[in-house]
């Protein structure tokens, strides 16, 4: 099953590289690449459904923080394999927030307002 999306570049809360490196190795060890601290965020019309399957992180708890679980959809954008995340703890469903070993912005030349596809597919 697959999901496409059209949506516009938007910047978020500046909050992505954070949560990135937080989850870096468990990213890099479901994914194989070690991904770029930060988000592309693509938003959308309407709420966003999600594939059925996707590759699972679960949540845990270190020095008293809940870190929450999150589910990683593969994707393809602009020619381009990536990898979009959704968050247990996420606060906007009509915002795709999307990764790679690259950043995004810089490799695709995309811009806050650029119209963009994302197609999404269940995990393997």
């Amino acid at each position: 099953m697959h999901y496409i999306y059209n949506g516009k570049v938007v910047s978020g809360r500046k909050e992505g590289a954070y949560w990135v490196s937080v989850y870096a190795d468990k990213i890099t060890s479901k994914l194989g690449f070690a991904p770029f601290p930060g988000t592309l965020n693509i938003r959308v019309d309407g709420p966003v459904t999600y594939p059925e399957r996707g590759l699972f992180i679960p949540s845990w708890k270190e020095k008293g923080r809940y870190f929450g679980s999150i589910f990683l959809f593969p994707a393809e954008m602009l020619n381009m394999r990536v990898w979009v995340v959704y968050p247990e703890m996420n606060e906007d469903n009509a915002v795709i927030q999307v990764i790679s070993d690259k950043r995004l912005r810089t490799r695709l030349d995309l811009r806050d307002g650029d119209k963009v596809e994302i197609e999404m597919f269940d995990a393997k």
